[in-house]
């Protein structure tokens, strides 16, 4: 049987926390799945939540109350210390897994020796439903590609191993969640899947690509011109994108042509 570590993040945002529980494939044949919920508010979550929520398969559930761990990523690498399962995700709350995702649509790459399975994730703004960066079928290096428009991370199935050896650098200079894939994508055998495993909020300081944001990408001293220029593009197609989703039918040609 094959273990799934399911960490759903949360912080004073329990109403979304519920459609992210309910979204969680739990009872698969051959694959079990875990739910780890590591909780930065500031005071704990009922236990009678969960019970209301998910009836008996509450038993799944893991709680971790953190209220002292600070930031997003020093509570993802508190919560890598306590994965005990074959292979894990991380969620935020008010994500959820794709309505279409199967997860035993990834069983045979779990019994694989690849050690990462990075997907796709759809995007909810406040105006549209978008796609991710989708490589064109005619992309070169599907590693580079996932090296500048690397997936978010709730799209990202890894194994036990990295959970123990690799922690998201806080002090990184292209960001922990940068870094983080980056690091993986070098040392470990992966797989691609060109399908979505999530559905995510777009909002937040980590998912709104702001003018603010690029200028301290670009400002990086350890960037190469490369990788700015990079920045620069996925800046001018993430905008393009929200004000009109038709745009994204075009951008996997345009950076096509790039790689």
């Amino acid at each position: 049987m094959i273990t799934i570590d399911v960490i759903v993040l949360t912080k004073n945002n329990v109403d979304e926390l519920k459609q992210t529980l309910l979204s969680i494939p739990l009872l698969r044949q051959k694959l079990f799945v875990n739910i780890l919920i590591f909780d930065g508010s500031s005071s704990k979550i009922p236990l009678s939540f969960f019970a209301d929520c998910l009836g008996d398969l509450s038993r799944h559930v893991n709680y971790f109350w953190i209220p002292d761990v600070r930031g997003i990523y020093p509570s993802m690498n508190f919560a890598l210390d306590q994965v005990k399962s074959d292979w894990f995700i991380f969620l935020n709350s008010g994500d959820s897994f794709h309505p279409d995702f199967r997860l035993a649509s990834l069983e045979s790459y779990f019994l694989s020796d690849v050690s990462v399975v990075f997907g796709q994730a759809e995007i909810i703004s406040s105006t549209s439903r978008l796609s991710w960066f989708v490589p064109d079928s005619k992309v070169r290096s599907i590693k580079t590609w996932l090296r500048y428009f690397e997936p978010n991370h709730q799209a990202i199935f890894a194994r036990n191993i990295l959970s123990k050896t690799h922690l998201f650098l806080t002090d990184s200079p292209i960001g922990a969640d940068a870094a983080w894939k980056r690091l993986i994508l070098d040392k470990y055998d992966y797989a691609y899947i060109r399908q979505p495993f999530v559905v995510f909020n777009l909002g937040g300081a980590s998912s709104t690509y702001s003018w603010k944001i690029l200028k301290i990408k670009l400002n990086e001293p350890s960037r190469s011109l490369f990788a700015k220029l990079m920045e620069i593009i996925k800046y001018l197609l993430f905008k393009l994108g929200i004000m009109s989703p038709a745009v994204q039918l075009f951008k996997s040609r345009i950076l096509g042509l790039i790689f």
